[in-house]
């Protein structure tokens, strides 16, 4: 106990800082130079380059895809991710959102986990742990690129390339001539591109399935599905 008349001063413990919460991860746009989108904006905008449009994209929050018209300065933007295929004069731009692997932190006392996309050679392993059906070729082939890796490892994805390989041998039963028959594995390995240029976007890869799927299946008057 101090003497009377004594003051003793006792330092102010500093309060302790609460951690800054960390940004969410903002949306960016993979731009595709000399490609169109192979469907119908829900709207068109006069803009005067690709960089103007994928802004424009970015602050509608269904925008997904944009395309820009170098020769009339016109932006489309989509709400789904339609089969990209090669064009001149057009750009596109697709949607995607940066989130890196591992944890991410938005606020304290919150957490979400985000889980690696497999590639290479982890994509049979994780599919043999899931246990899913995938098409043969997915344990055949010696290496893959984007959108392989992504229908091999999905569930989905491995279900529509299995259906669109019974719709197509259906067609192929279905042409008489060697010619026309030829013509259906031109016009298939021109779609196979097609999927390709969608890399690892699962929307667009999707899309793609189903959109050959349905043109196969009107050539043949409707095949049942499984």
């Amino acid at each position: 106990m101090p003497s009377a008349g004594v003051t003793i001063e006792v330092p102010c413990k500093p309060k302790a800082e609460e951690p800054a919460p960390v940004a969410a991860p903002a949306d960016v746009m993979e731009r595709r130079d000399g490609h169109e989108l192979q469907g119908n904006a829900y709207r068109v905008i006069t803009l005067n380059d690709i960089a103007a449009c994928e802004q424009a994209c970015l602050a509608e929050t269904k925008c997904v895809a944009a395309e820009f018209y170098q020769k009339k300065n016109g932006c489309g933007l989509f709400d789904v991710v339609p089969p990209v295929v090669r064009a001149k004069f057009i750009d596109v731009s697709i949607r995607k959102t940066a989130v890196r692997p591992g944890v991410v932190k938005p606020a304290q006392g919150t957490s979400v986990e985000v889980t690696p996309k497999p590639s290479g050679a982890g994509v049979e392993a994780v599919a043999a742990r899931a246990g899913q059906a995938r098409p043969a070729w997915c344990s055949q082939q010696p290496k893959f690129n984007a959108a392989e890796r992504l229908v091999c490892a999905d569930t989905e994805l491995s279900a529509l390339d299995m259906e669109l390989e019974r719709v197509f041998g259906a067609a192929m039963a279905a042409k008489p001539g060697k010619a026309d028959r030829g013509k259906l594995q031109v016009a298939e390995d021109a779609w196979a591109a097609t999927r390709d240029d969608c890399q690892a976007n699962r929307v667009c890869v999707k899309a793609a399935y189903e959109l050959r799927i349905e043109q196969l299946r009107q050539q043949l008057g409707a095949v049942p599905k499984r």
